[in-house]
């Protein structure tokens, strides 16, 4: 019996030293994991900006072509040329809105894999905890030690037999 409870005590020892490493391992790469999603709405939102910088400039262009059109062909500050300006303050809008919502979009989307990936780590986590809990469970004895090995408790003549205690 004692080569036995050495090797058992030994693999608890080493199962436990695992959970804890791996326990400590998957603590950092959440915190990595939480890192690259910062990274990532500080990307998405320069990303974002620089597209409001261009889209900005790009109205004024258009804005400026327009204002100097109707002064070329003699229609400044005409119907036609107030409408033309509104539809670019209108235009410029709807792309920064549209901006906007994709940006927050693709936060909300990293956010949901990044919990993902916590629940994951949790699940593994306490999918270890039951693993070693289940082997030192076993390697103290199972039902044996809580029902005896006589067969009285019926769990080992059920699991020995097949059949239940007292039938046939």
């Amino acid at each position: 019996m004692g080569i036995e409870l050495i090797v058992a005590l030994g693999s608890l020892a080493v199962g436990a030293g695992s959970a804890i490493a791996s326990n400590t391992a998957q603590k950092k790469a959440a915190g990595a994991q939480e890192k690259i999603q910062g990274e990532q709405k500080a990307q998405n939102a320069a990303q974002a900006a620089s597209e409001r910088r261009s889209q900005v400039r790009e109205e004024r262009v258009r804005r400026a072509r327009v204002m100097q059109s109707s002064e070329n062909t003699g229609v400044g500050e005409s119907s036609g040329e107030f409408g033309a300006l509104g539809t670019l303050g209108t235009n410029l809008a709807v792309n920064m809105g549209s901006n906007a919502g994709k940006l927050a979009a693709s936060e909300r989307t990293s956010g949901y894999a990044q919990d993902a990936a916590n629940f994951m780590g949790q699940a593994q986590r306490s999918d270890k905890l039951f693993n070693l809990s289940a082997s030192i469970f076993s390697n103290s004895g199972g039902f044996n030690s809580i029902f005896g090995s006589s067969g009285a408790g019926g769990v080992t003549e059920a699991t020995r037999t097949g059949r239940l205690p007292g039938t046939s």
